[in-house]
């Protein structure tokens, strides 16, 4: 599983959230608001795309969720996480922004949650050996957590990733998590 998107809570307005905050921060956005079917959503998102940087070096999807979540999801390319970052913090909107790359020989589980003003980042990845980070404070998903385990890969790793994302409302495990409930807005960059 290959996995990249972010989660915008508690967003009251979607169409003024897509306008205001996401499409006018994309300086080079192309954008299309149309219906798409569940299971092409699906394939999207757990298809591992590799970016085209001579055409689109971002693309994504910003879609309401069932539980009134904004979820965004992308091809992962670099600036993205400042974009979800910029959001989140000049916004002061809470955001998980989440990463899973379940695939061998080098996994890695990354989460980034933002409340607050306060930015909380939780990873453990293998390179040549496992690696696992944190930093800021403990959030209210993590339950007293403490990552004393002694093996690294089982500090943080899908299992309680996927924990703290069900802590959070998000349900991965639920087929109907990426079905959204209302038009869905795709969008890439154009390179000039």
């Amino acid at each position: 599983m290959r996995l990249v998107f972010s989660v915008f809570f508690d967003i009251e307005n979607y169409e003024d959230f897509f306008y205001r905050i996401i499409q006018s921060r994309l300086k080079c956005v192309e954008s299309e608001k149309y219906l798409i079917n569940v299971e092409t959503l699906e394939q999207i998102c757990n298809t591992q795309i590799e970016p085209s940087y001579s055409t689109h070096p971002w693309e994504g999807y910003v879609f309401l969720q069932k539980d009134s979540f904004v979820i965004f999801r992308n091809n992962d390319s670099d600036g993205y996480f400042s974009f979800v970052h910029n959001i989140a913090t000049l916004y002061n909107i809470r955001t998980a922004h989440i990463r899973i790359y379940d695939e061998k020989p080098y996994p890695g589980y990354f989460l980034t949650y933002y409340e607050n003003q306060k930015q909380r980042v939780i990873y453990n990845i293998k390179e040549n050996r496992w690696k696992f980070y944190h930093t800021g404070d403990p959030a209210f998903f993590e339950e007293g957590d403490t990552y004393e385990e002694k093996r690294i890969p089982d500090k943080f790793n899908k299992e309680k990733l996927l924990l703290f994302c069900n802590r959070m409302g998000i349900n991965l495990e639920d087929e109907d998590f990426f079905k959204p409930v209302a038009p869905i807005f795709h969008f890439y960059e154009t390179v000039v």
